[in-house]
């Protein structure tokens, strides 16, 4: 059985979604209104945010992390730091005392692997194409492996807690939506 996702695995999941799956990214609430895969991932990350207690809006949470809003807590920039020192060279090249600039840098590389592999909705159902979507299938299991020392570091910075991701929890008491997403999503494509 695998172990309970992560609360911040599946807030940075659901952020890299909502960056991935909008054409123009806007953090602002109301102009998502227009676009309702966007908007029930808006209200998914704020209330994951306030069971977090990240005191910010989604579109504020990446300059918040950046600008230090995570506690500043000399044994978690130890922990990145030993974290880190486990990739050879990495911490000669990088000040990994910083670690917002490490967030930062990490987050934005993790998103764009997200938004590279993240949909293969365009080329399912034609069979012309069968033995290319298992070449990339197996190539994003690999290139998801490689980099599953990232998503740990980053779930580390978000949430040094390890809460588990909850959704009744969160519907109960952060006023998580109940939409049926996947539906949604299948409708705006």
């Amino acid at each position: 059985m695998n172990p309970p996702m992560l609360l911040a695995e599946k807030l940075l999941d659901t952020l890299y979604e909502l960056e991935a799956r909008s054409s123009s990214l806007s953090w602002d609430k109301d102009e998502l209104k227009d676009y309702l895969p966007g908007h029930i991932r808006y209200k998914m990350i704020a209330s994951m945010l306030r069971q977090l207690n990240y005191n910010t809006t989604p579109g504020e949470f990446m300059f918040h992390v950046f600008k230090r809003g995570i506690p500043e807590d000399d044994e978690l920039s130890g922990d990145v730091t030993d974290f880190l020192r486990l990739f050879g060279n990495f911490h000669r090249h990088h000040n990994i005392g910083d670690v917002g600039m490490t967030f930062l840098f990490l987050y934005t590389f993790r998103q764009r692997l997200h938004y590279a592999l993240v949909d293969d909705l365009f080329v399912s159902g034609y069979g012309s194409v069968e033995p290319g979507m298992q070449i990339m299938t197996y190539m994003k299991e690999r290139l998801l492996t490689e980099v599953s020392w990232i998503d740990q570091l980053l779930n580390m910075i978000v949430d040094p807690k390890k809460l588990s991701f909850d959704k009744d929890l969160l519907i109960k008491e952060y006023g998580y939506p109940t939409d049926d997403l996947e539906a949604i999503d299948l409708d705006w494509i």
